[in-house]
């Protein structure tokens, strides 16, 4: 099997490395290949690979705390019957016997330590394989190769080799890894095995793939309804704005690398509950599509793996990147009196926003939505990390027309001209779902109406007032935000920033 560009770099680099060292790391991510170079650099000058089956064999009927000692006694038979020895998944290892949870960690230490030892005496070279860092004992002691993140000429051989009959020719593969820039082997190994059984492999059919066998995204197509900006009345400014500064620099157009336009690094959507906030949540994840991670009251903070979900969510999402993150009732979530939980979901979104857990490569923007801008943390909404301010309104006269009309529209509710006026007239400060509900409740009382037999002298006129007071009583037990609050600079539809 043919090697990509960034294996044959690293290959090229552990050989170097052998030349003048006994002890050689080979470092990549999950699904780059790091056993495949291994396995090849093994047929073509000799050595052994020592696989995790290997340690087990040798840990056999061992105390499971002796397991260090098993690894020990494996690699250095190696060493010593062997030339050179592969040591493949020594994370794995370090995951065993290295958890603080293991009264022995600390003697993993001493095993690689003593190894590398014997390898530079005996001068027979060892080779670790891993992701992440080397025992301490070990450190700034080995030659390094690395295998880069797969670029578009990589994933152009791995399909080449994982799919059949030169089925791979004609693929884009430019617009594959924007799609999917840190694609590994593995889930292309997944993703061939399943286009395999078509008969006609496109660009297309290969995005949809990746679609369903990748990392699933925390908001799927299939979980939200096919919505768009036409769903919400008298947003046209900040539907324009939405496409044009966060939607437009997220999408694939030439024209957008053309101009070098970058997604912005957060956006806040604020505004009265009601007023259309999860519902644009609701729109970006249809549009974005399998590029939308969804943190929202579902995630409970008090759960001890809450922060690890949420550095799970992002890390997801940089591996779809470019992407958006949508913290929905962030300042219910993030409120500014928050429990230590809280203050750490803060924190990482700050750190996040600020670049320092992710690179340009792989942009995230996080949108947060709030009622009460207020609640949110003082460093999150300062200047710099909130590129991208949108205020959602109570909707005026004429909005509320348009809702009514377009709720009523299909419906069995039959109104006069003069009886919707007094409709719209009456439901002054009434949000947009206020105004949905209150189709609902009327439907309700319609139906119960009509099978009951009850007479309806005045209409449906009495039904409409009968749910407006409800509606208006349920108001009025639930501030909707804290009196005297006003929002400084915000007073028009949007605000960029």
């Amino acid at each position: 099997m043919e090697l990509t560009p960034a294996q044959k770099r690293a290959y090229e680099g552990l050989t170097r490395g052998m030349e003048y060292s006994s002890l050689v790391t080979l470092w990549g991510g999950r699904g780059t290949g790091k056993t495949s170079i291994l396995k090849q650099f093994s047929e073509v000058s000799g050595g052994t690979i020592l696989r995790l089956s290997d340690f087990v064999e040798a840990a056999g009927r061992r105390d499971a705390l002796q397991f260090d000692e098993a690894v020990y006694e494996r690699v250095r038979e190696a060493l010593q019957g062997e030339d050179c020895v592969f040591v493949d998944n020594v994370d794995a290892l370090l995951s065993v016997s290295g958890s603080r949870l293991n009264p022995r960690h600390d003697f993993f230490e001493l095993v690689f330590g003593a190894l590398g030892d014997l390898a530079e005496e005996l001068h027979h070279p060892m080779v670790l394989a891993l992701e992440h860092a080397l025992p301490l004992s070990l450190q700034n002691r080995t030659a390094f190769a690395r295998i880069d993140r797969f670029g578009a000429e990589d994933l152009q051989i791995l399909f080449a080799n994982l799919l059949p009959d030169e089925r791979s020719r004609g693929l884009d593969f430019d617009k594959i890894l924007r799609f999917s820039p840190r694609l590994n082997a593995h889930q292309a190994k997944i993703a061939c095995n399943r286009l395999a059984r078509e008969r006609n492999v496109t660009t297309e059919t290969v995005l949809e793939c990746l679609r369903q066998f990748r990392i699933a995204p925390l908001v799927g197509p299939g979980r939200v309804p096919a919505l768009d900006f036409s769903a919400l009345k008298g947003i046209e400014a900040l539907a324009e704005t939405l496409e044009t500064h966060l939607l437009l620099p997220l999408s694939e157009h030439p024209t957008v690398r053309k101009y070098g336009l970058r997604p912005k690094k957060g956006a806040l959507i604020h505004g009265p509950s009601g007023t259309g906030k999860t519902t644009l949540g609701r729109i970006l994840a249809h549009r974005l599509r399998g590029k939308f991670f969804l943190i929202d009251g579902a995630l409970v903070p008090q759960t001890p793996d809450y922060l690890q979900t949420v550095r799970d969510i992002f890390e997801t999402a940089r591996e779809s990147a470019p992407s958006v993150v949508f913290v929905d009732d962030a300042d219910t979530l993030l409120a500014a009196r928050s429990s230590r939980m809280d203050v750490g979901i803060s924190r990482y979104l700050l750190s996040e926003m600020d670049g320092l857990h992710g690179d340009a490569a792989r942009p995230v923007c996080v949108v947060l939505t709030a009622s009460d801008v207020r609640q949110l943390p003082p460093a999150l909404v300062r200047s710099g990390r909130l590129e991208l301010w949108v205020e959602t309104r109570i909707p005026d006269t004429r909005t509320r027309r348009e809702i009514l009309m377009d709720r009523i529209a299909g419906t069995p509710i039959r109104v006069t001209a003069e009886e919707f006026d007094q409709v719209v007239g009456a439901t002054d400060n009434f949000s947009g779902a206020d105004l949905d509900r209150l189709i609902w409740d009327v439907r309700d009382l319609l139906c119960r109406a009509e099978i009951t037999g009850a007479p309806l002298p005045g209409g449906v006129a009495p039904l409409f007032r009968q749910a407006i007071v409800g509606i208006a009583e349920n108001r009025r037990r639930v501030p909707e935000r804290p009196e005297g609050m006003t929002l400084a600079g915000h007073d028009t539809g949007t605000r960029v920033r």
